[in-house]
């Protein structure tokens, strides 16, 4: 069992693998890493030892650091600007209002709250773990007479047979599509 288990393990991180942080790729390089690690070292050196020698060295390295990323995040974004000014200028008007988006959208941050069955908000995974498993738990063991009670729709009930018209039109429409999508690509 225990190798059928890290057999699937594998195999998944292999076909989905974890998606690594790009938000500031594009600007981001080595040599803003560089800076920031001596301002790191130069922070930790006066946190050990806070002389004013110490303090001014962090200070003048601090700046330094802030201004190399500064600057590579506006050349950076003077790119996206060139981009979406050549897509205008070229009538892609899909790519242009794409990377439009992709500038102007705000930070939508990833909440993962639930709430309990009293009403509170729960924050801690365990507890949200826990809350999904009591929820589920109470939908697979619920009384068979509430699930025979409730009135179940499908589209099974209907014999409608589509006439020769309706479906012509929809291959004809279908047709169109795979057409206009082979131009796209």
């Amino acid at each position: 069992m225990d190798t059928y288990k890290r057999r699937g393990i594998t195999s998944a991180q292999n076909i989905i693998r974890e998606k690594q942080n790009e938000r500031n790729e594009e600007w981001y390089d080595q040599e803003c890493r560089e800076m920031i690690k001596t301002k790191r070292e130069a922070r930790l050196k006066c946190i050990q030892r806070n002389t004013r020698a110490n303090q001014e060295e962090y200070n003048k390295k601090r700046i330094a650091a802030a201004r190399v990323c500064r600057s590579k995040k506006r050349e950076a974004l003077k790119r996206k600007v060139d981009a979406i000014v050549e897509h205008h200028t070229r009538n892609e008007s899909k790519k242009f209002y794409k990377r439009i988006q992709e500038v102007t959208q705000e930070f939508k941050p990833n909440i993962d709250v639930c709430r309990s069955e009293d009403g509170k908000i729960l924050t801690e995974n365990e507890d949200i773990q826990r809350r999904w498993k009591e929820y589920f738990e109470s939908i697979l063991t619920s009384n068979s007479d509430e699930i025979d009670s409730t009135t179940v729709y499908t589209a099974e009930n209907e014999d409608i047979q589509p006439s020769y018209e309706e479906v012509t039109h929809v291959s004809r429409c279908l047709k169109k599509k795979t057409r206009q999508q082979e131009q796209i690509k």
